[in-house]
């Protein structure tokens, strides 16, 4: 269906060129014309048009978004926090429109699957080698310390202004957040997803440690093995600002340090998580190969949850923090 409405979307407008070229967007490469559609729908979204179109280009837009996050490695980032922006914004359109299908999210949450050296080499990102790639500490601490810090939130939400902040917005599904998107349940369910995320990285690292080391390549760097095989996870994290903001007294809303945008606490540890993860991903030069998209969607559906949860949906402040 999506694919169906985005064709249509399309086709209805004026073929775009590459700017700063004559050549037409058929002949450019598959990461320039993701991304001239991607920045056309963008701006249809914002346009003065009724609830219903801004909706239907808002979710073209976060997948193309999508597409440009997969095939233009050094646009990942940006692509990554748009594509997530975008599928908020559909939602949020989608509802004030009162549109007769009720929309999902393109990228639900889950877990991380578990990547095996067999499951790696045979994806379509690994064209060079068949070595798993490596996940960093920072990766594995960011989603390790984010499930920690909204595993506490979650004990106390009941017992914050958070709570009377959701339930007042129980009916009004264009302002966010809301108790649909935001409760004790969502955040529990999202900390044991970070917390889950953290043990499969450290997992597959273990698992290519324990491969290189039984190679038949006894020069592999036993240093190096020992250092991927190592956790970096401590159990236990300074959560200091997440109790002063879990008061009772305390106003339901922050700002982040970071980008001086005012958010829920949930949210700002959320796409502070996300922030973290991808500074921490490796270059495809680093490490001779692309990371999973798993990976990349994961780290997206992170970034919709933050939006969802109150994050603002200025995704160009973020990438300029």
């Amino acid at each position: 269906m999506l694919f169906s409405h985005l064709v249509f979307l399309e086709r209805a407008q004026a073929a775009p060129s590459i700017v700063g070229q004559q050549e037409p967007i058929e002949q450019a490469s598959t990461c320039a014309q993701n991304l001239v559609y991607a920045e056309q729908h963008s701006a249809v979204a914002y346009q003065a048009l009724p609830s219903s179109m801004k909706a239907l280009h808002a979710r073209a837009a976060s997948y193309r978004w999508h597409a440009t996050m997969m095939q233009c490695p050094e646009r990942t980032g940006e692509a990554l926090l748009q594509a997530a922006a975008f599928d908020t914004l559909a939602l949020r359109l989608s509802q004030q429109a009162q549109m007769h299908v009720q929309w999902q999210t393109l990228w639900p949450s889950s877990q991380l699957p578990s990547l095996s050296a067999t499951e790696y080499a045979s994806s379509s990102h690994s064209q060079h080698t068949a070595t798993p790639i490596v996940a960093s500490q920072n990766f594995i601490l960011a989603q390790d310390q984010t499930g920690y810090a909204l595993t506490i939130i979650a004990a106390r939400f009941e017992h914050t202004s958070l709570y009377a902040l959701t339930q007042n917005n129980t009916t009004n599904y264009a302002q966010y957040p809301t108790a649909q998107t935001l409760n004790q349940q969502s955040i529990a369910t999202q900390a044991q997803i970070h917390t889950r995320n953290a043990q499969t990285l450290v997992g597959d690292n273990q698992t290519v440690a324990a491969q290189s080391a039984n190679s038949a390549d006894k020069s592999a760097d036993s240093t190096k093995q020992s250092a991927i095989a190592q956790d970096p996870r401590s159990g236990v994290y300074n959560v200091q600002m997440v109790l002063d903001n879990t008061q009772e007294q305390s106003s339901p809303y922050l700002t982040d340090p970071q980008t001086g945008l005012r958010t829920t606490l949930p949210a700002l540890l959320e796409m502070h998580g996300v922030l973290q993860s991808i500074q921490s991903l490796p270059s495809a030069s680093e490490q001779g190969q692309e990371f999973p998209q798993s990976w990349l969607d994961a780290l997206l559906a992170q970034a919709v949850t933050a939006f969802q949860w109150g994050y603002p949906l200025q995704p160009e402040q973020l990438l300029a923090a």
